[in-house]
């Protein structure tokens, strides 16, 4: 009877430590799978933030670029307008010259 009881125990003792193994293993396989999600989130979050960066980037190059464009031509229209003026000048100038 004794033998039985030892046996009887270590059974019990095995189902015991297999059943603990499991859990210990279906615990760290959900850990493991809850961390794989928040590192995904995270690195999803990171790639917004990356594409959100470069489409800011490249909006400010564009306006930058737009805005030098106007201020470009405004400084060529004025330029034009004070050589237009400085040509009527030479020519008043000139056909005053051809009558005195």
């Amino acid at each position: 009877m004794q033998i039985e009881i030892g046996v009887f125990i270590q059974i019990v003792i095995l189902i015991a430590g297999v059943g603990a193994s499991y859990a210990t293993i279906r615990s760290r396989s959900s850990h493991d799978e809850e961390q794989r999600k928040v590192m995904s989130e995270r690195i999803a979050s990171l790639e917004q933030r990356t594409l959100s960066l470069l489409s800011k980037s490249d909006a400010e190059e564009h306006y930058l670029t737009k805005l030098e464009f106007n201020l470009t031509m405004r400084n060529v229209d004025d330029k034009l307008g004070h050589i237009e003026a400085n040509q009527s000048d030479i020519l008043k100038i000139l056909r005053g010259a051809k009558h005195g």
